[in-house]
């Protein structure tokens, strides 16, 4: 039997999303936090993931590097503002 408990009183669904990123990071052999602020896009997506993420899911790496490019430069764009 998994245990699995966390140190703090959330909701079912934060302790399920907890748990699934655990898991996930474990068998990926990613750093939970890491995988956490990628996740919650704090983070870029590291350069070598978006091949074990094709790997994983059969989507292709290019899809995984493109939406994290458009996702930073968009968020870069909204940061600033548009121009002048």
């Amino acid at each position: 039997m998994n245990e699995y408990e966390p140190n703090t009183v959330t909701s079912t669904g934060e302790t399920l999303r907890e748990w699934m990123i655990a898991d996930l990071a474990r068998r990926l052999g990613w750093p939970f936090d890491l995988l956490n602020d990628v996740l919650d896009g704090r983070e870029r997506l590291p350069k070598f993931w978006p091949e074990v993420l094709e790997k994983v899911t059969g989507i292709p790496a290019g899809f995984w590097m493109n939406r994290d490019r458009n996702y930073w430069e968009a968020k870069r764009t909204n940061e600033t503002g548009p121009a002048a």
